[in-house]
């Protein structure tokens, strides 16, 4: 029996020892790939670009699927090579190569801002009046990189075109309505464009400056893009294979406020006093306070410059009522929906609402 288990015991121990063994030759072996690949990067970059790179970090390079039949996965799979991180004169970029053997012979994401600005260009030059910026969503927000094996002279772009691609274009100055965007997007082989044709570069540069391309797919009548309807002359979005989209606006200032209507349409305001807050539910406001009658066909939306808030930052509604089909006088809120920081923004419509009296009060 002893002798039994003794035979047992040196088994475990040979086990043991060939379970070391792997572990060290995998650890040698990943120690090699990797010194390998960071070895056969910098002697592609050299070839490519004349410069000596600093190695940042490297690992293996996987293919990543998404499986969504019923519930959504992931699973990668090796591509054969390794991503090194490199960087240069400041400027990091990525070098796709093999690493099972010595070679020069890769692909790099180190023209990518280069390549994109290229196609931005050309993009821009399909615009009269002045391009402020332009995005493309794939590479500003999904993070998409050009990689490529050749070095791009700035010539032939036409190849990087992405296939759907999505370009937000800020302009000043142009002019919309007459523009073919369809032609543009077959030029570029891209999905959608959206354009903002800001009433002056000031106006562009608070526009600019809150990143409205945050507003991944805007659309006329959403909430969205009529918030920075103080800041647009013109708006247009094409997609492929539907009618041109386009918004004029048509900004206007009563008292303290500007105002516009979804279509453009005639607004009449009426200053009144008097006005019974008690009237609407759960309000905690002064009991009474002044206001406006207004007369409008269509959605309305009400803009409040936050500069005459005095640097307010409560919740402020604005309270309106009507009267409906039946005679009976409605009683609603149009709450603060702003996502600019310029404007306190309300929208009041109702498929019954012709006039309607309204008030903003401030939440005590």
């Amino acid at each position: 029996m002893k002798k039994f288990f003794g035979v047992i015991l040196k088994i475990i121990a040979i086990l043991i020892l060939v379970a070391i063994a792997l572990f060290v030759c995998n650890k040698i072996m990943k120690v090699l790939d990797r010194n390998r690949a960071e070895k056969n990067a910098i002697s592609y970059v050299e070839k490519k670009y004349g410069f000596t790179p600093e190695v940042l970090s490297s690992k293996k390079d996987y293919d990543v699927h998404v499986n969504a039949d019923i519930f959504i996965s992931y699973s990668k799979t090796p591509t054969g090579n390794y991503q090194v991180k490199m960087q240069h004169d400041g400027k990091d970029f990525t070098v796709y190569i093999p690493y099972k053997k010595a070679s020069d012979e890769g692909t790099d994401d180190y023209q990518s801002d280069e390549i994109a600005s290229a196609i931005q260009a050309e993009v821009s030059s399909c615009f009269d009046g002045k391009v402020m910026a332009i995005h493309n969503y794939q590479d500003s927000r999904m993070g998409f990189r050009y990689i490529e094996a050749g070095y791009f002279d700035g010539s032939d772009t036409e190849k990087f075109y992405r296939e759907n691609a999505s370009y937000y274009v800020y302009t000043v100055g142009c002019d919309l309505k007459s523009l073919d965007l369809k032609g543009i997007l077959k030029k570029f082989h891209a999905s959608s464009i959206y354009v903002f044709d800001c009433v002056s570069e000031e106006a562009f540069n608070d526009f600019y400056g809150q990143n409205p391309f945050d507003i991944l797919q805007p659309e006329m009548d959403g909430i969205s893009i009529d918030a920075f309807r103080p800041y647009l002359d013109e708006c247009a979005i094409q997609k492929a294979d539907e009618e041109k989209e386009y918004l004029k606006p048509n900004m206007r200032e009563y008292g303290d406020f500007l105002y516009d209507t979804v279509f453009g349409g005639n607004v009449e305001f009426t200053p009144i006093e008097g006005i019974d807050l008690q009237n609407w539910r759960g309000n905690k406001a002064d009991s009474t306070a002044s206001g406006y009658s207004v007369k409008s066909a269509e959605k309305t939306f009400i803009f409040v410059p936050r500069i005459k808030l005095n640097g307010v930052e409560k919740q402020i509604y604005l309270l309106y009522s009507y009267t409906d089909k039946n005679g009976e006088t409605k009683y609603s809120y149009g709450h603060d929906v702003s996502i600019n920081d310029y404007y306190r923004m309300f929208s009041i419509y109702d498929s019954e609402l012709k006039d309607f009296e309204f008030t903003i009060v401030r939440e005590k």
